[in-house]
């Protein structure tokens, strides 16, 4: 498509699997914590869906920060691996009062040690409902997705699946 407003219009809903897979994946690492915190530290967090969402939304730039000081440490001259160092406290201290935030206004359940049978079926039954999705819609544009994206967004199945 042109550089026009229904360009822009369709790459908006083109990106809408990706954010959809993105979301997925962060409430799958939500899902995958539950279990293992309830199990060994008898703790359900409700909020931390929140903060993964923003954590995952960061990683990418704790990343990039990581790998720029790490090749600035190979230089001679070491500002640029100070600078890329002090940038990189910026979003890690982000996430640890991120994390005090959600435990404090978010709360923190007292859950008993479930039965480690029990913890298998949970996961199980995780692993069972997420291994369904990929199954049901070979292919992100047809299918459900597809579907819903056509009748929500207006835009013919054409322009989805290009």
């Amino acid at each position: 498509m042109g550089a026009g407003a229904g360009g822009v219009a369709a790459d908006s809903v083109r990106a809408l699997p990706h954010r959809g897979v993105s979301f997925i994946s962060m409430t799958t690492a939500w899902l995958g914590g539950i279990g293992l915190t309830a199990y060994y530290n008898n703790m359900f967090l409700p909020a931390a869906i929140f903060t993964n969402m923003i954590v995952c939304t960061l990683a990418w730039l704790i990343i990039s920060l990581t790998v720029l000081k790490l090749l600035a440490s190979f230089l001679i001259v070491l500002c640029p691996a100070v600078v890329a160092g002090k940038l990189l406290m910026l979003p890690l201290s982000f996430m640890r009062h991120l994390a005090e935030f959600s435990a404090v206004y978010g709360g923190v359940v007292i859950v008993p040690t479930p039965p480690l049978i029990l913890t298998l079926a949970y996961y199980g039954l995780v692993a069972g409902f997420f291994s369904v999705g990929p199954a049901c819609t070979p292919d992100i544009h047809r299918g459900i997705h597809g579907r819903l994206l056509h009748r929500f967004s207006g835009m013919p199945p054409s322009v989805l699946q290009s």
